[in-house]
């Protein structure tokens, strides 16, 4: 239903499996402003999503159709604004805005100079007044509305006229009828979309609230369709510069996706959004763009992330002098709040790594990740053993980032199995990552089946493949006939690699097997530099305890 233009100007409603839209009552305009960002005269709030905060998606060509949704929604308990941008605060006061860019001199600015045109697709709780018949489930007083607000931004001091109102800020606005909702509730924003479209001089606006829609169409005052080229979608305070207050824990993935005729991908522009109504969230990093049937933006923001369930990990990345607060959420769930001085804005930025997130296709997490920057390269690497489900059997998953490559900076790749960068067997625990700068090597360090540790590198200045693979006890390279020492035994944990510099030595540390007579011993697989013409290092065993 939300892909059929509406029938005429006017306000609708429909219900699946209903194949039509049903003509309704509309209700009174709005008089209220959902005004431009960036006007310090209305006192924005710093440090949260909005007032120009925000993400848009940008197009070469133009837009004829957007839509905004909430694919996945985590922790949301509470929300609480503003009324109408008058204290207190209560329960429920938000609203969705699926807004323009400013465009330069629609119609009505009759060639006003430094005139702007702005349109706000929206839905809010609390704007509306109810029709007079009335609608069921619908309670006198304030009520929840989607409508259309248009804007003629520098305009000047004096409006137009009817409907044209003036803010005090040298803008006119008004706001179209309105079609009357029920009210929403702020956990189910998963379930709604907002649809914002124009074409054949008509712009409507349609919210999707499960099997319900709610819609309406007007007359496209500022003819848009010639115009239209970004698209900022949120969930913000209702009305009047106000914020909405979501609890700690809040996290929110915002999909914009746009038709504009091509599968081509949007554009990510950050700090583009238009609006001047807030959350209290923080964006997090990196907005991701992909093509398609569907082209779109997608973008986490969340307050304080999703509880940990273990963790963290932390890692500094010294190359862009971040620090990085690593941890495994729910659900597989790997997050990354880590403090960047240099960014802007607070500092801290928080990122989904997996299962969606800025690696969209790695797969849940079934341990806590190792991180471990790849000195010399500018690369962050995200390691971790996956959950066996889909085909999946132990294996080792690397999300990395790496700015210096050319595209999209962030990477994914499988260490060992079917389909990976070495055939290595499945891991039961790890990986360990190690760097061994002294010969410019990654380290991928698990445990498999029996004990059995393998290391699965990455060697760039070796001839051929530049991954390579060993096992390195019970039979590996540390075995008698390699070394002429005693075979390293089988592990009971995952290893400890650490590299000793300025010996040019390689330590593989680990907690040995009770077995044939041991107890608690902890072994010592070594790898150290040879003499030989070719290069190749000696592997020697140690028992330290």
């Amino acid at each position: 239903m939300a892909q059929r233009k509406l029938p005429k100007k006017g306000c609708f409603a429909a219900k699946y499996p209903d194949a039509d839209w049903q003509e309704i009552a509309c209700g009174p305009a709005s008089t209220h402003p959902n005004g431009p960002a960036n006007r310090p005269a209305l006192k924005p709030r710093p440090d949260a999503v909005g007032n120009g905060a925000d993400f848009a998606a940008q197009t070469s060509g133009l837009i004829a159709k957007a839509e905004g949704s909430f694919p996945v929604v985590l922790g949301v308990g509470s929300e609480s604004g503003d009324v109408l941008g008058k204290s207190p605060a209560v329960a429920g006061a938000w609203m969705l805005q699926l807004n323009t860019q400013f465009f330069s001199n629609p119609p009505p600015c009759k060639n006003a100079s430094g005139c702007q045109g702005w349109v706000q697709f929206l839905y809010s709780q609390s704007q509306c007044t109810p029709t007079t018949s009335g609608q069921p489930g619908i309670e006198s007083g304030t009520v929840p509305c989607v409508f259309i607000e248009y804007w003629m931004l520098n305009f000047g001091p004096t409006c137009p006229g009817a409907p044209w109102i003036s803010d005090g800020q040298n803008d006119c606005f008004f706001n179209t009828a309105s079609t009357i909702a029920p009210p929403q509730n702020v956990e189910n924003l998963s379930d709604l979309v907002l649809t914002g479209s124009t074409g054949g001089g008509q712009d409507q606006v349609i919210l999707s609230s499960g099997a319900q829609m709610f819609a309406l169409a007007n007359d496209s005052v500022l003819e848009l369709s010639k115009s239209w080229k970004a698209v900022e979608f949120n969930v913000f305070g209702d009305c009047c510069l106000s914020q909405a207050v979501f609890n700690e824990g809040t996290t929110l993935l915002v999909n914009a996706a746009i038709d504009d005729g091509t599968r081509n991908a949007p554009s990510c522009e950050a700090n583009a959004g238009t609006t001047g109504e807030t959350n209290n969230l923080l964006l997090a990093s990196p907005c991701t763009a992909t093509g398609g049937e569907s082209p779109k933006i997608a973008f986490w923001e969340s307050l304080g992330g999703p509880p940990a369930v273990t963790g963290p990990f932390v890692n500094t990345y010294a190359e862009h002098d971040q620090q990085h607060f690593v941890y495994l959420s729910a659900n597989g769930d790997i997050w990354d709040a880590f403090y960047c001085p240099q960014c802007g804005g607070p500092g801290w930025r928080l990122q989904l790594i997996n299962d969606g997130g800025v690696a969209p296709d790695a797969p849940p997490a079934a341990s806590l990740p190792f991180v471990n920057v790849f000195f010399g390269h500018d690369q962050q690497h995200f390691a971790y053993l996956a959950t066996n489900e889909n085909g999946r059997n132990g294996e080792i998953w690397d999300a990395f980032y790496c700015p210096r490559c050319s595209g999209n900076p962030w990477r994914l790749q499988t260490i060992n199995g079917p389909g990976g960068v070495t055939n290595g067997p499945p891991a039961v625990a790890g990986p360990f990552i190690d760097t061994y700068a002294e010969h410019d090597q990654q380290h991928f360090v698990y445990l498999a089946a029996n004990g059995e540790i393998w290391d699965a590198f990455y060697c760039p200045g070796c001839s051929g493949n530049p991954w390579r693979l060993q096992q390195i006890n019970d039979g590996g390279v540390t075995g008698r006939e390699a070394t002429g020492r005693p075979n390293a035994p089988p592990a009971a944990s995952l290893p400890f690699v650490n590299v000793y510099s300025g010996h040019d030595q390689q330590h593989f540390a680990y907690l040995a097997t009770n077995a044939d007579g041991r107890n608690g011993e902890i072994w010592d697989a070594i790898a150290r530099a040879a003499a030989a013409a070719n290069g190749r290092r000696s592997r020697s065993t140690a028992r330290t305890a």
